[in-house]
């Protein structure tokens, strides 16, 4: 009899054990399938936290917990999570990518034999390993439809409207010279975001289906406009006038072909191309009504054409440097 009772109660405990552990695996399964349902968004806060974590609203954060890694590893678990679930599609890489990544490697790993900073040098590679490799290879495994695209663009998007704010909030006038800075990041880093996000924000204009969503982008593309101007930031302005370049360049000749003898004019590039270049106008209209903001950039423009100014004289010097130290063996592979 006592062993009957004794047997009962193991076989009730084996049972709610079982219930337990079936609850928690179903209730681990329900928690990964919320927090890592979009990856994409998480990959899009791990390339941009340099712009936002040093916001002095989220100082107390560091103490424990470093953003950059963190969405990192949300990224890099959410993309396991999908292909243990067959959502994502391993795809091998590109050999003619993987071999000369491979190579910068070695190169940095051997160039610690011979540095005369080798903390700094073992910092730089781990750094390059661990936090730059991940955003060259994880686009392979990730972007693999338009949905995704559009989430990670968004979070771009959102980021660079906070960015906007942040610097109106913190007060703007005609005739100012300075940089603009924003969530405690420098003018370069609002000029970058500013920048792609201005590109992603057309793309959505040119992809909206509906006449609000356009409106809606076409503001905000106004507003970008205006924030990479104010920041005062050269480079990201000087790469989105290349940019745009290029791809009116392209739009050009795939709109234009001949088949059999016969100009053929692909409608949706041409639609494409009138956009663009309605965005190219929208901005001259923009850099026009708002000149007297933009007495920095239209400054440091001046500097870059006139080749004058210290940054320029050191940049140009150190582009010397950097042609004779390729023309020479062994400075092109060990450098000076």
């Amino acid at each position: 009899m006592f062993i009957m009772r004794v047997f009962k109660l193991f076989t009730s405990l084996s049972t709610i054990m079982n219930l337990f552990l079936n609850f928690l695996f179903s209730f681990t399964i329900l928690i990964f399938s919320f927090f890592f349902k979009y990856p994409e968004v998480y990959f899009a806060l791990y390339l941009t936290a340099g712009v936002y974590k040093a916001d002095p609203r989220l100082s107390f954060l560091p103490q424990f917990l470093d953003l950059t890694m963190f969405f990192e590893l949300l990224t890099v678990v959410g993309i396991i999570y999908f292909i243990l679930k067959k959502k994502i599609r391993t795809i091998p890489f590109p050999v003619k990518v993987f071999m000369p990544y491979m190579f910068l490697v070695f190169l940095g790993i051997f160039s610690l034999l011979y540095t005369s900073a080798p903390i700094y040098g073992t910092d730089k590679i781990f750094r390059f390993l661990f936090i730059t490799s991940p955003a060259f290879f994880i686009p392979l495994m990730l972007f693999q439809d338009k949905e995704t695209y559009i989430r990670f663009m968004s979070v771009f998007i959102i980021l660079s409207v906070i960015i906007a704010f942040d610097i109106i909030r913190g007060g703007i006038s005609p005739g100012e010279i300075g940089f603009k800075e924003a969530l405690g990041s420098n003018y370069l880093a609002v000029g970058r975001i500013s920048g792609v996000a201005l590109f992603f924000t057309i793309f959505r204009f040119l992809t909206a289906k509906k006449v609000a969503y356009k409106v809606l982008f076409f503001l905000v593309s106004i507003m970008f406009i205006f924030t990479t101007f104010i920041s005062g930031g050269r480079g990201p302005l000087i790469a989105i006038g290349f940019s745009i370049f290029v791809a009116l360049i392209l739009l050009i000749i795939q709109s234009v072909k001949y088949k059999n003898n016969i100009l053929v004019i692909n409608k949706s590039k041409t639609k494409a191309l009138n956009y663009i270049l309605l965005s190219v106008f929208i901005s001259l209209f923009v850099i026009m009504l708002f000149r007297n903001y933009f007495l920095t950039i239209f400054y440091r423009l001046f500097l870059l054409i006139e080749l004058s100014g210290e940054s320029v004289e050191e940049r140009l010097n150190l582009y010397r440097a950097a042609i004779e130290s390729i023309r020479g063996i062994p400075n092109f592979i060990l450098g000076l």
